[in-house]
């Protein structure tokens, strides 16, 4: 099951740019808080407002790459592609069994389609996890 109103609000280009960036910022997080335990780790004995400098670098850093990232998928036709892979994939399909070559699934293909078949539904629970904590931030900010 597709959720239709974010195809009629987003078109897939966009979905799916989102959904990258989303993919991408898991491992770049995770790069950048090793880099910032190491200048925290190599910081120690310099005054706070060093630290405070290469950290908001970094912060800044990320939030570029991110946007890169987002502006490459945005305007790459991959994306375009990937819309219309499960086309290309039955196509693909059947000149496989017409030569004669079984298909093998191994388990990265299936995770690497559910995904594909899902990601309105990861950028559509992404976007309520977002609300949701953006109505907890304020909440706390009022109390």
């Amino acid at each position: 099951m597709q959720l239709q109103f974010l195809d009629v609000t987003l078109n897939a280009t966009i979905v799916k740019s989102i959904f990258a960036t989303l993919i991408h910022s898991l491992w770049l997080g995770a790069v950048m808080a090793l880099l910032s335990a190491i200048i925290i780790t190599l910081t120690k004995r310099s005054g706070p407002h060093i630290r405070y400098k290469l950290l908001s670098g970094l912060l800044l850093l990320f939030s570029l790459i991110i946007t890169g990232i987002f502006l490459y998928s945005l305007n790459s036709g991959f994306n375009t592609i990937a819309v219309n892979s499960n086309i290309a994939e039955s196509n693909l399909n059947n000149i496989y069994y017409a030569v004669g070559v079984p298909q093998q699934n191994t388990i990265t293909d299936i995770l690497i389609g559910f995904i594909k078949l899902h990601t309105d539904q990861f950028v559509f629970i992404w976007f309520i996890v977002i609300c949701l904590k953006c109505v907890q931030l304020i909440s706390g900010l009022l109390s």
